[in-house]
């Protein structure tokens, strides 16, 4: 609050952080803590949501991860990260509804040699039988099935959540999308291990990164949303050739 005090910040869209390929959210916060407030890293509650924002991003290393990134998990460890506490949220999070919609995902996922991407789908009621029908971009996006360069997942969300849905879409998307009829609520989230895997397809299809994926949407139905990304691939691919 001090710092924000004497600092006139840039709109967010404006805001950028430059950093070697590899380095994780966490890491840049904590480069950023050390430049402002070094002593705050003593504090165990700092040191454990770092950790915890580590183990989010790599989804608890399972994600490919740098010889840099396990030595920055050190380091925190080593500052006095309560690595009991983090588990104990993450173990919370697996639970058996979660585990029966992603054995759904498994089932409902194909390869698409062509584009280099791994298609999913969930319909409404795959979520509903799994007791997964209220859940976050995030929740999706640890659904995504990480088969290719490019992983993609499309789900049909309960009509009540099209609002709450609209806060991770552009402002110039938002009018539109909250004026969408109930039944049109077919989402699609695209993620890859890497953000500049990620950014000729967002750009094609005028959306914002979110970290290493983006949510595109609603869309009337699956039909298309599919097409929507098969034709953002295509000119893709026409612009490389």
């Amino acid at each position: 609050r001090e710092f924000a005090k004497e600092i006139e910040f840039p709109p967010k869209e404006k805001i950028i952080f430059l950093a070697e390929n590899g380095t994780t959210f966490a890491e840049k916060i904590t480069h950023i803590i050390k430049a402002i407030f070094p002593a705050a890293l003593s504090l165990q509650s700092v040191s454990t949501l770092l950790f915890a924002s580590l183990i989010t991003e790599t989804n608890n290393f399972i994600r490919p991860v740098s010889q840099e990134v396990l030595r920055f998990g050190s380091e925190i460890l080593s500052l006095g990260a309560d690595k009991e506490l983090v588990k104990k949220i993450i173990n919370e999070e697996k639970t058996i509804s979660s585990a029966q919609l992603l054995g759904r995902a498994l089932a409902r996922t194909h390869i698409d040699e062509t584009f280099g991407a791994s298609w999913t789908f969930l319909s409404q009621k795959d979520l509903e039988k799994t007791g997964n029908s209220n859940s976050s971009s995030q929740f999706f996006y640890n659904i995504v099935i990480p088969s290719g360069p490019i992983s993609l997942l499309f789900w049909q969300a309960p009509s009540e959540n099209i609002r709450r849905n609209s806060d991770f879409l552009p402002e110039r998307l938002e009018t539109e999308f909250l004026t969408k009829q109930a039944n049109q609520n077919v989402f699609a989230l695209a993620a890859a291990e890497e953000e500049k895997i990620l950014l000729p397809l967002a750009a094609v299809l005028g959306m914002k990164l979110q970290s290493k994926y983006f949510i595109s949407g609603p869309f009337d139905n699956f039909s298309e949303a599919e097409l929507r990304f098969r034709n953002a691939f295509k000119e893709i691919f026409s612009i490389k050739i």
